[in-house]
């Protein structure tokens, strides 16, 4: 090999690797939510960033190149939660007569969560794409009297909107490049009494 070739070689290499330690996921894992996509629960989202259903896109933009024409998808999951919360029947938070308060029947709080992509076919190569959905998310709400309400917050909630638009490119029938910018809208709450 000649020195340009090995310069070049390097060069990408190392643009590559550069690109990839950039763009490290981050999730806050108790609050990342999944249901980006219907085809992706159906498949544990084995694979979900190769295609199989336009919904992919939110992990990878090149998917739009697989599908033809003007294409969309959507779902709404409903998230119905329930936790309790109990307190010994020796505790002094448990036994009225001593003053105390008791548990939270449910602090678990429902949502509905969309998630819907699509994309345009602009000519044989390039697709134009927009995809929508909430990737994080969760609510808690107590009850004013409860025994953990001078130990804990009362309600908390994280809401979060995502858009992304994207635009992809058939380079051939094998590869794809795609890219997308990620903008959301974030909302947290939490109240103290």
């Amino acid at each position: 090999m000649t020195y340009r070739r090995v310069r070049a070689l390097l060069l990408a290499c190392s643009g590559a690797a550069a690109l990839l330690a950039a763009t490290a996921d981050a999730n806050a894992g108790g609050f990342a939510v999944r249901e980006q996509s219907p085809y992706g629960q159906g498949t544990s989202f084995a694979g979900i960033a190769a295609g199989g259903d336009l919904t992919g896109m939110f992990w990878n933009p090149a998917v739009m190149t697989q599908f033809a024409g003007i294409q969309s998808s959507s779902s709404y999951s409903g998230i119905f939660p329930y936790a309790s919360h109990t307190t010994a029947a020796t505790s002094t938070w448990a036994n009225p007569l001593l003053g105390g308060l008791g548990g939270a029947p449910n602090s678990g709080t429902a949502a509905l969560v969309p998630g819907s992509a699509f994309s345009y076919q602009v000519n044989q190569s390039l697709w134009l794409g927009l995809s929508f959905n909430s990737p994080f998310g969760l609510s808690v709400a107590f009850p004013q009297v409860w025994a953990g309400r001078d130990f804990a917050t009362n309600d908390t909630s994280l809401t979060t909107f995502n858009v992304t638009p994207s635009v992809a490119y058939r380079i051939n029938d094998w590869i794809s490049v795609g890219a997308g910018v990620q903008i959301e809208y974030a909302k947290a709450s939490s109240i103290i009494t």
